[in-house]
């Protein structure tokens, strides 16, 4: 059995009438059976159908990648290493950025290069220009599954000379403190 399902496995019509049915279920834009809950690799999978492999999931995408957040981000939150060649543009549904990784900053799933879960924390901590009651939730869904303590967020902070990282450092401790 596939990951998950596309329109190359079967007519988009024919996937929407079985997700209708309740024998599959949505994942981003393509599907899973109904009976396996989306998974890291699942929804990894359904996100590298069809991207260049340079593009690395960051951010908010990353974030639903490891199931911190339950729906896709609109738009996906992608970055590329700085000296890498990207064809692609940015989409009303596709964000590009360039940044400086380092080699333990991405792991591989389904073939999709995506941010871990403690450089995901430090991304959202350092970029998300909103805070929100749910961004904190997020950061501390992603601390959990990455088993990541607040001093491996503070270690990736302090690695470099960073834009935001008060604030992020602010962030981190509004999300740990048990209020």
């Amino acid at each position: 059995m596939h990951l998950i399902l596309t329109s190359t496995d079967l007519p988009l019509a024919e996937l929407s009438a079985m997700r209708l049915d309740g024998e599959l279920v949505a994942v981003d834009r393509w599907y899973a059976p109904f009976d396996d809950f989306p998974t890291e690799r699942q929804r990894a999978a359904a996100l590298f159908d069809g991207l260049p492999d340079r593009l690395i999931a960051e951010r908010r995408t990353a974030a639903w990648v490891w199931g911190a957040v339950d729906t896709p981000p609109a738009p996906h939150e992608f970055c590329t290493a700085h000296d890498a060649r990207v064809t692609r543009r940015p989409t009303p549904h596709v964000v590009i950025r360039e940044v400086v990784l380092g080699p333990a900053d991405t792991v591989t799933i389904s073939g999709l290069a995506v941010t871990t879960p403690q450089r995901t924390a430090a991304d959202l901590l350092r970029f998300t220009e909103s805070w929100s009651p749910r961004d904190r939730e997020t950061t501390r869904r992603l601390l959990s599954i990455g088993s990541v303590c607040e001093q491996d967020v503070l270690d990736e902070l302090s690695r470099h000379k960073l834009p935001h990282k008060r604030r992020a450092v602010e962030r981190l401790r509004e999300c740990v403190s048990p209020n």
